[in-house]
């Protein structure tokens, strides 16, 4: 899995997220939590937190998280999320390491 900090569209911040990371972790226990309320919709955001992954990408914004997942190639699904808590942990946590 892969993380990339935007701002304003372009990304500053990139880096591969282990298995034991803990964005990496954040961001599971917060699906595993949050299994309803998903919107289903073809929408997309400028990204700001994003991660992606074999067949999937979850664009982390301050309002909101937008999950895509590709069964196949012509055949993915995009689910939206209103949600700020996941923003303000992660926002700390996909800071470069030598900054924290």
């Amino acid at each position: 899995m892969r993380l990339t900090v935007h701002t304003t569209g372009q990304p500053v911040y990139a880096r591969d997220l282990s298995d034991s990371d803990p964005a990496r972790l954040a961001v599971n226990r917060w699906l595993a939590s949050h299994p309803e309320g998903w919107e289903y919709g073809f929408i997309t955001r400028d990204p700001q937190i994003y991660l992606a992954g074999k067949d999937f990408s979850v664009n982390i914004t301050t309002n909101e998280v937008l999950l895509k997942y590709c069964r196949a190639a012509y055949s993915c699904h995009y689910w939206m999320k209103q949600d700020t808590a996941l923003f303000r942990e992660l926002r700390s946590l996909a800071e470069p390491k030598a900054t924290r």
